[in-house]
């Protein structure tokens, strides 16, 4: 701040710096010349904050008035400045006289002595400045005299507590701070303070720098605490020990080894001052012999606390090596729990570690979570104060752990928000899915923060006042696996009843089971300890306080708290005294003795507290309503006074010691002593020093008292929050609770209940469920019963709520006579089925799964989604059907595309159905199949929801599992997850990855891709709260793995993970599932002396268990039971149990469906029965023959849609059943492609199982040698997938068929074995051998083996010698101390590294050598190396690769003897054995490595000739008039790419996105590409990849081109181009613009031929619709009657119309007449005046008409102008001339003998009926194919009749609805007639019979015919009661506004109109219609006229 300052009165006379947010000038006053300091705010520093800074450091200094500070003049208010003026006497900052000259040791002992004098002056006027530097010491450097300045952040207090600062918000000098000063120590702040300050200045003086440096803030209040300064006597030899001495004393961490006064300090610096002056030097003098205190400090120190200090320290010395602690610390209020904490955290802070802590509050119970987010919120704020660059790196940090669920922490702990800024929202999940990812996102938030070189410890006091979700939380966090490094530290009080919270002692014994916790109790002090407490407080020995400290123990009863203050009441009183004279304390230990004390610390405090003014008693009661900390404004209001008043009146209780300002508010604080406005403008806050005294001041209040003030505390956050929905919410409720009895108002009832509401929302929306539960029951009692009548809505509301907390609460019982209750209550559907909604979470988590079904069927009945109760095969087929219906024509793609379901009902039912789904998958299929079908029915006809990925799901799990159709199960399964995934809805991601997987995937993919999908839907279920899918994808998980034979270790370790995450998890009834996997994996691994097939791991007891089962285990568990031990038996060869145990399994296989298991349980089956089969009995035979060829059937069908999960078990099994029904020799190959077949596909287990019973059926057909080469591939096969004990199995079955017995048998004897040292030394072996083949370059496999073999041998050295050609060189030497190293061939005879006769004695006789003493055998003591070296222990090994040596092994140890034991030596043959392969494998290697380098110079040289072809390519490419680009696995454009693709997309593509290039404004159609190409990638089978590379859009629009896409991989190519994509794209602009145009004028064809050929009955129909419009509608309009009656009357005549146009094909009329009908369709609904409906109609006529001119301009361009005129020669008669003539001859032809004469009359205006008819030939072919139906062409056949197209012509236009309702209602589709053995294409018929004077017309189908049961259903809608027949119904058809299909309105039909046109005309006709009707055989209609017309029979024409 150097900007110009003008004061009036003064002249500035230059700026001198910027000081603590001020800025410091030098000026004169002009009336006197006075030089003066001047100091005012810097800019952008908030006003007020400096004025009042300003105000409190003049009247500190007023009050000083002494030449140890600067002189005021005075404190001056210029233009809305305040500027603080003190006189100038030249002095100069120490810290520029430090830079600028070098000062004598004499020197800084003057200025040392003058600092501390100036400190006793302030002090003895009781001012702390607490910001001693040398920027506020000003120096006369003439005179060496010291002012101190800069007093902005003394305190005026004797004693200052100080809460915990940031260090980067700390506005003093952080170099000098004390440690008490930082908050973090168990310390208050008092005069000492100063001391250490001082002490740092001394220190800079003597060595030129401060004792602790450091750039970050955290880093200097860790030094100021924890560490040691270097004296300065070290680092500068010329520095007086003593000196030295007295600046590490006032350094002292603890106050009470600093200095006790001033005149202690100063005596001392005048000593040394003295003997320099006089002596020269300083001479050794004990310091502090003058130090007395006169005045009482009571020692602040800890008393017998060293082994719980100790204990809290190895705590975290624990943690800071990667563990996790859980310290318990529990004792009585005020023994010191706090303090011994506060204590420890000097060594967390020296070991780097990040402190944080928090406090429950006893008055703030019902705000959730309270101590856990103070805690965290003090640890943002922190890091808020800190630069740009920390704050970026900590919103990266977090970002990237929270995952995009940042919002879950900043709804609990608003203040993120300012670090990771807004976030995104969060999917709305159920209360129970929402706190455990509550849970998981707090787990995460947590690990943040504990990390190696920052240990976090939170510390949590006084846990008894938690509410329970902080419990919950805390449990949570402890026990999350995956955190390290963090020490939880937490206080509790001991209960005055003994009884601890429930809650409180499942967190102990959690902790205690997990090992991690640590539990301790502090204890009062005893007499010594009192003792020892006075004598530091008065600097005594302790004996010397011994008769006081036992009266004060006495008194106390040796509590910490309760001690200080009867210790510091005593002084108070004048019963402790210091007496000058004496140099030392006296006490009245009479006058002590009778003291009447209270019994406890709180009747202690309360008396004192009486002492106090009543006005400051009842500031402090009002205070402790409002908590541990409140606002002073706050206190004010609620007492009706002025903060100024207020804080006037409350301080007594601050010099008293039982509250303090907060950090930072201390100055404030004094400033509103002074000033009313600092007062009113500031937010001061203050707290209660303990939690104690708070209570003490609680108590002081009567109860009716307490009452009162909470209401009145409660009413005035209202006011001042303005709403109930601010940060004061919780307390609000909790005031307004306490206080509701005084509430008289219903008014205001209502609203505190409302408010209650609110809060309770708002909790369970953290997850508080405890919290919401009192919220919301308190919210009910407000109300009261009557609130029933009164605020029904808001009752209902509030005790649905209770009820699903009382349930997320475990209250159970409670929460279903809530829900019973509210039932009643409840009259809408909505809040029902809101009330079954949670119910239905309820029960689920209760595994209550037939009470699930129930609700929700109830639920969904309510929604108006109707579900039998029991529903049937039948039920499931016709939601098929009409799904079937509703997918015509459309692809599985297409159909993720779909819009979001709009009814609200809809979206419920179908949430409710994906809520209920998994429960009833054990209760009922058939409702699971139904109502998940249903869902997908739901989202075909409404649109997409997040839910309807359960419908897509469900429907491929019925394609797959019920109908077989494995690919169309497939394509639906993969469709769910890509809907779940465009709503980014992780639960809904999860179930629909984890069905997939679990249900569908292995149907049509190899089982192992099951793993990943899996994982994906643990984390997405893990990310949601989704635990009970957690669950199930994590089972799926394993026994997919199972199934596809992993290894059992890999298995294992997988269970161990999964099994923690699962009890983690907490879900219920998932146990059963891995306990018994773990049983059957030990049958197979562990050898036990009782039945191998026992389950007996463990302390599993099987009969009890079993028994369990049979009298309440689940179906599920039932089967998973049976399967698992069927499985076994089969292994062991026990077909018997397992036919059985299978057998008994399969009337649970439901609760399997669709899942690996079935498959596996076929396929025990079917080798069971094989295995029994020869020995049956006939009958036997038979019945297991058929169950034989059944499952043989099923495996064949699945191998057909999988080879790779099924063909080897189908081979299996059809070799054992071959070989069973006597054909031995056929099934021998069977076997060998079966082994073949698991091998290829990975099926380790099936592989060792086919090779078994190979060698068994080789045994039986006496081919023992190839039996046995098949026995040992199995034993072999066995040992790798980790079945020891099956393997046992074979040796002890077959011993005599096995290859090397003793080798097999030594392997599995280790291997059975358990957990011994041999298992272990054998799984060593393995993956060291897994290690070494790990390698494949030769030196990297050298230096790797040999490295290995030295660790699992215990060598010291190790030389790997092969051969090349014929001789032997050593290729790699290495030893423990040095690298490995590859040798270049060294022939190991030449050199002296090793005994060459060791080696050559191996290489002769082939054979290991192991010498135990090498120096002393007879045979090779005398080899020059043994000799010279004296090696101990030798090993040299023969490397075997199929029969030849080829190398060796030589390793010694020179340490001890016998090193190289016998049970290592075997496990070394075994890794000797594998390791020549490697060996011979990496040469291999490197042999193609050197041909390829060779290859390389060739590749180069033919480099330039193929860049001068890839030049040519790329030209071709850029003129083919096509765009080519390619990307690869980061989906970015290539560099190259033709010249099309620029003008295309108008810019330069490469690096960008190919799926932004594609769709540019569309997100989500940019995410399916991304998801797509992101799987193929993915994918290495390659069928898959073209399935989903055929899943690319083929068309796109881009900047307006419509562009045709193909999407080709590229095989070959090198760098960017490899394995990538490439994109065609080309512009079918031209070709599209000539298709329409083709269409166009094909449509125009059409229609001009039609009219053309149909001339005189088009004209006839124009002429009709002509005058309709002219005069008819208005006629009709203006009639009598109802306008709906008259608006019907007209849609009928217009539909006839649109029939009459539409078999014309006019292309604009008939779809404007639609949309007009559609139009007055909605408007007969309405009631609207007459005028504006008649106006309507008359737009709508309008727009037909100019439909029907641009049709007749379409013709007439076709056919001329004139197309319309009659153009044949005619005579015109007029029409009543015709009529007479017509009449005369008639009559004269009656006569017999005429009839001839009459026929050849009547044609000449007659027409043959089929010609009438034949228009509807092409009109049904038409129809049909829009309508995507296969009908033959249409039947007509009719006698010879004629008919008067005149009369009969209207008629013959009516029947297009007959035949357009039969193609669009009766034909069914292709499908669906197939399924119903019908011909694959539909009949229409008609048949025109005469009868007599009558003409019999039947126009029939054989569709599905009339729905009766929907036609039956309208009528009882419409109130039909008198309908008995069903021919009764099917006459209803013909009645207005009828249709069985009204939800369902074409173009075709659906209206309820055609019918009732038909049936008029017939009645016009004087003829009669009747209809036929058969379900699923058609619909026939009956029309019989009369086929002459009595009043007229010619008619003018």
């Amino acid at each position: 701040m150097s900007g110009k300052l003008s004061i009036p009165g003064y002249r500035i006379k230059e700026f001198i710096s910027n000081h603590v947010n001020m800025g410091i000038y030098r000026a004169f006053r002009i009336v006197d010349n006075l030089p003066v300091i001047i100091k005012t705010q810097q800019k952008g520093i908030p006003r007020n904050d400096s004025i009042w800074k300003l105000k409190h450091e003049y009247r500190v200094l007023e009050s000083i008035q002494s030449d140890a500070v600067e002189t005021l003049v005075e404190l001056v208010h210029n233009d809305r400045e305040t500027l603080l003026i003190t006189e100038d006497h030249g002095g100069l900052p120490l810290s520029s006289l430090l830079k600028t000259r070098q000062f004598s040791t004499m020197e800084i002992l003057t200025i040392a002595l003058g600092i501390a004098q100036c400190m006793k002056t302030i002090h003895e006027k009781r001012v702390l400045h607490k910001d001693i530097n040398p920027m506020n010491i000003l120096v006369y450097p003439d005179t060496l005299e010291v002012k101190l300045i800069n007093f902005g952040l003394s305190t005026r207090l004797y004693q200052e507590y100080q809460s915990a600062m940031n260090p980067k918000e700390w506005q003093g000098n952080l170099r000098y701070v004390s440690p008490e000063q930082t908050g973090r120590m168990n310390r208050t702040v008092d005069y000492r303070s100063d001391y250490y300050s001082f002490g740092i200045t001394l220190y800079e003086m003597l060595t030129g720098k401060p004792p602790f440096l450091a750039t970050d803030a955290l880093e200097l209040v860790h030094a100021h605490m924890a560490r040691k300064p270097v004296p300065p006597n070290q680092t500068h030899p010329s520095i007086s020990p003593v000196l030295s001495d007295l600046v590490l004393k006032c350094l002292s961490k603890n106050v009470e080894d600093r200095y006790l006064s001033s005149a202690g300090l100063i005596a001392d610096l005048q000593q040394c001052l003295s003997q320099l002056q006089t002596a020269g030097y300083i001479f050794d003098f004990p310091l502090g012999m003058q130090d007395r205190a006169d005045k009482l400090h009571i020692s602040e120190k800890l008393y017998g606390r060293e082994p719980e200090l100790a204990l809290l320290t190895e705590s975290f010395e624990q943690i800071s090596n990667g563990a996790t602690r859980l310290v318990m610390l529990n004792g009585s209020a005020g023994v010191g729990k706090s303090a011994l904490v506060r204590e420890a955290q000097k060594t967390f802070l020296q070991g780097k570690g990040r402190f944080i802590s928090g406090k429950f509050d006893q008055f703030k119970q019902s705000a959730p979570y309270s101590g856990i987010l103070l805690a965290f919120q003090d640890l943002i704020r922190q890091i808020l104060a800190g630069n740009e660059r920390e704050l970026h790196m900590w919103r990266e940090t977090i970002a990237e752990a929270l995952q995009g669920m940042g919002q879950v922490i900043v709804d609990v702990i608003p203040q993120l928000e300012m670090i990771i800024g807004k976030q995104p929202s969060v999917p709305e999940l159920p209360a129970a899915e929402a706190k455990n990812r509550f849970q998981m996102v707090m787990q995460r938030f947590v690990r943040i923060w504990a990390k190696p070189e920052h240990p976090l410890v939170l510390f949590l006091d006084d846990l008894q006042w938690a509410d329970p979700s902080s419990l919950f939380l805390i449990q949570e966090m402890i026990s999350d696996l995956q955190v390290s490094h963090f020490l939880l530290l937490c206080s509790y009080r001991e209960q005055e009843q003994g009884q601890l919270n429930p809650l409180l002692s499942a967190l102990i014994e959690m902790g205690s089971q997990s090992r991690i916790l640590r539990q301790f109790s502090l204890h009062p002090l005893e007499v010594g300890e009192v003792s020892h407490l006075l004598a530091d407080s008065i600097q005594v020995e302790p004996q010397a306080t011994h008769d006081l400290a036992q009266i004060v123990h006495k008194k106390t009863a040796g509590n910490p708290f309760f001690t200080r203050q009867f210790i510091k009441s005593l002084y108070e009183k004048g019963l402790m005294t210091y007496v000058p004279d004496k140099g030392k304390w006296a006490w009245n230990l009479e006058e002590i003795e009778k003291l009447e004390t209270a019994e406890n610390v709180a009747d202690f405090l309360v008396e004192r507290m009486r002492l106090l003014p009543m006005l400051t008693q009842k500031l402090l009661a009002h205070a402790a309503c409002l908590g541990n900390h409140f606002y002073l404004h706050m206190v004010a209001k609620a007492r009706n006074l002025k903060e100024s008043e207020t804080i006037r009146h409350i301080w007594p209780a601050v010099e008293e010691g039982l509250l303090y300002p907060l950090e930072g508010d201390g100055y404030l604080a004094y400033t509103a002593l002074e000033e009313e406005d600092a007062a009113a403008h500031n937010k001061i806050h203050f707290t209660f020093l303990h939690d104690r005294i708070q209570q003490a001041a609680y108590s002081l209040l009567s109860e009716v008292e307490r009452k009162m003030v909470h209401l009145k505390l409660g009413r005035m956050m209202r006011e001042l929050s303005n709403s109930y929905e601010s940060s004061l919410l919780f307390e609000i409720c909790n005031h307004m609770y306490e206080g509701a009895e005084l509430i008289d108002e219903q008014a205001e009832r209502v609203q505190v209940a409302r408010c209650h509401l609110l809060a309770g929302q708002r909790a369970k929306l953290s997850s508080a469920f405890d919290a919401a539960l009192r919220f919301f029951r308190h919210g009910t009692e407000v109300l009261r019963e009557e609130g029933w009548e009164a605020n029904r809505q808001l009752m209902v509301e509030l005790y649905t709520m209770r009820a699903e907390a009382e349930y997320l609460c475990n209250n159970f019982e409670t929460a279903e006579s809530l829900f019973a209750l509210v039932k009643e209550y409840a009259k809408t559907n909505a809040e029902q089925v809101r009330i079954l909604q949670i119910q239905v979470h309820m029960y689920t988590t209760l595994a209550k799964f037939p009470l699930v079904v129930e609700l929700a069927s109830q639920a969904l009945k309510l929604l108006g989604v109707h579900i039998p109760a029991k529903p049937g095969k039948l039920d499931i087929l016709k939601e098929m059907w009409h799904i079937k219906k509703n997918l015509k024509g459309r692809k599985a793609d297409e159909l993720l595309y779909m819009p979001d379901v709009p009814d609200e009902n809809y979206r419920m039912a179908m949430t409710m159905i994906s809520y209920a789904g998994p429960s009833s998958y054990f209760v009922d299929l058939n409702w699971f199949a139904l109502t998940i079908l249903r869902v997908l029915h739901l989202s075909l006809v409404h649109g997409n929801d997040v839910a309807s990925a359960n419908g897509y799901t469900g429907y491929g799990i019925v394609q797959a599992t019920q109908f077989g159709k494995y690919q169309e199960g497939y394509d639906y399964g993969l469709l769910a997850c890509s809907v779940a995934d465009s709503f980014h809805d992780p639960i809904a991601m999860s179930k629909a990855y984890g069905a997939f997987a679990i249900m569908i995937n292995h149907w049509r993919d190899h089982a192992k891709t099951n793993i990943p999908l899996l994982k994906k839907a643990i984390q997405h279920g893990l990310e949601s709260g989704g635990n009970i899918y957690v669950a199930y994808s994590a089972h799926g998980l394993l026994e997919a793995m199972l199934f596809c034979g992993s290894p059992i270790e890999e298995l294992h370790q997988q269970i161990d993970q999964y099994e923690d995450l699962i009890r983690q998890l907490k879900v219920v009834d998932h146990d059963d599932r891995l306990l018994l996997l773990k049983q059957a994996l030990h049958s197979l691994t562990h050898w036990e002396d009782v039945d191998q097939t026992t389950f007996c791991a463990g302390d599993f007891d099987e009969e009890a268990y079993v028994q369990a089962l049979r009298t309440d285990g689940t179906n599920y568990k039932r089967y998973m039971y049976h399967y698992y031990k069927s499985m076994v038996h089969l292994l062991y060869g026990n077909y018997q149990e397992a036919a059985r145990m299978s057998t008994e399994a399969e009337q649970w296989i439901e609760t399997v469906s669709g899942q690996l298991l079935v498959s596996e349980h076929v396929f025990i089956q079917a080798l069971a029965l094989t295995g029994l089969y020869p020995q049956a009995s006939w009958s036997d035979k038979q019945k297991y023959g058929k169950k034989i060829k059944a499952n043989l059937k099923k495996m064949k069908k699945w191998a057909a849609n999988c080879a790779d999960n099924f063909q080897h078990k189908y081979l299996l099994m059809y070799a054992e059943w071959v070989r069973v029904n006597g054909k031995p020799e056929a099934a021998t190959p069977i076997y060998e492609q079966s082994i073949q077949a698991a091998k290829k596909s990975g099926f380790l287990q099936n592989e060792a199982l086919a090779y078994e019973l190979a060698a068994k059926h080789f045994l039986q057909m006496g081919m023992n040698t190839v039996a046995r080469i098949y026995m040992t591939e199995a034993h072999f096969a066995y040992m790798q997938w980790g079945a020891a004990a099956k393997a046992r199995d074979l040796e002890v079955k077959y011993q005599y068929y096995l290859e090397s017995t003793g080798s097999h048998q030594a392997m599995t004897n280790m291997a059975v074995a358990g957990n011994t040292p041999d298992m272990v030394d054998f799984m060593t072996v393995i993956k060291a051998s897994q290690t070494i083949a790990s390698e494949i370059k030769l030196d990297r496999l050298l230096t790797t083996m040999l490295r290995t073999v030295m660790s699992n041998a215990g060598a010291q050295r190790g030389f790997i010698i092969l051969k090349k050609d014929s001789e032997w060189f050593i290729e790699a030497a290495g030893s423990i101390d040095e690298d490995m190293e590859i040798l270049q061939s060294i022939p190991y005879e030449q050199g002296t590294l090793l005994s060459v006769a060791t080696v050559n004695y191996v290489m002769r006789t082939e054979e290991m050598l192991v010498l135990h003493e090498a120096y002393v055998e007879a045979i090779f003591f005398k080899d020059p190396y043994i000799s010279k070296n004296m090696p101990k222990s030798i090993l040299c090994a023969p490397l075997w690769q199929q029969g030849k040596m080829v190398g060796v092994v030589y390793l010694e140890n020179n340490e001890s003897t016998h090193v190289f034991n016998e049970g290592r030596t075997e496990l070394l043959r075994l890794l000797f054995s594998q390791i020549a392969t490697f060996i011979e494998n990496a040469r291999l290697y490197h042999q193609l490595e050197q041909w390829n380098h060779s290859l390389e110079k060739i590749v180069g040289e033919r480099t330039d000739e193929i860049e001068s072809l890839l030049r040519a390519n790329k030209n071709l490419l850029n003129n083919a008039g096509q765009g080519f680009l390619s990307f690869g696995k980061d989906l970015r454009v290539h560099s190259e790419y033709s010249r099309e693709c620029v003008r295309i997309f108008d810019k330069e593509l490469a690096g960008l996105s190919v799926a932004e290039l594609l769709y540019p404004q569309s997100k989500e159609d940019q995410g399916f590409i991304q998801s797509l190409l992101n799987k193929y990638f993915q994918l290495e089978n390659q069928a898959q990849r073209e399935l989903y590379l055929s899943l690319f859009p083929t068309e796109i629009t881009v900047n307006q081109l419509p562009l045709k896409l193909e999407c080709k991989q590229i095989d070959e190519g090198r760098g960017e181009f490899s394995g990538g994509l490439m994109l065609i794209l080309t512009d079918r602009s031209e070709q599209r613009a000539l298709e329409n145009k083709m269409e166009q004028e094909w449509q125009r064809m059409k229609m001009s031929v039609t009219v053309a050929i149909s001339l005189e009955l088009f004209q006839s129909v124009l002429k009709g619709f002509t005058s309709f419009v002219a005069t008819e509608w208005k006629a009709i309009w203006r009639e009598a009657g109802a306008p709906a009656e008259k608006m019907y009357q007209i849609i009928s005549r217009l539909h006839q119309f649109k029939g009459d146009f539409s078999q014309f094909y006019l292309i604009h009329t008939p779809r404007k007449i639609h949309d007009m009908e559609s139009r007055l369709s909605e408007m007969s609904k309405q009631v609207e005046e007459d005028k504006v409906m008649e106006s309507e109609i008359q737009n709508g006529i309008d727009s037909i008409c100019a439909a029907i001119g641009q049709d007749m301009d379409l013709m007439k361009q076709q056919l001329g102008k004139d197309i319309l005129q009659v153009n044949e020669q005619t005579i015109s008669f007029s029409a009543e001339r015709w009529s007479a003539f017509s009449d005369q001859l008639s009559s004269l032809l009656q006569e017999e003998g005429h009839g001839h004469l009459r026929q050849e009359f009547a044609q000449l205006h007659d027409r043959p009926i089929t010609e009438l008819m034949s228009r509807y030939g092409e009109y049904v072919a038409k129809a049909s194919e829009r309508l995507e139906k296969r009908v033959y062409p249409l039947q007509i056949e009719a006698d010879d009749i004629w008919v008067d197209p005149k009369r009969f012509g209207r008629f013959i236009s009516s029947l297009i609805h007959v035949f357009s309702n039969a193609l669009d209602h009766g034909i069914e589709q292709e499908e669906e007639r197939l399924r119903q053995n019908k011909e694959r294409w539909g009949t229409i018929r008609c048949q025109v019979k005469r009868e007599n004077d009558f003409m019999h017309m039947i126009i029939s189908d054989d569709g599905k015919g009339v729905d009766m049961d929907r036609l039956k259903l309208l009528g009882q809608e419409k109130g039909w009661v008198d309908l008995r027949s069903d021919q009764d119904w099917l006459n209803t058809l013909f009645i207005e506004d009828i249709s069985t299909s009204k939800d369902h309105v074409t173009e075709w039909s659906g209206r309820g109109v055609g019918l009732s046109i038909v049936k008029r005309e017939v009645e016009r006709l004087g003829g009669t219609v009747e209809v036929n009707t058969r379900k699923g055989n058609g619909t026939r209609f009956h029309f019989r006229i009369p086929l002459s017309e009595a009043e007229s029979t010619l008619q003018p024409t």
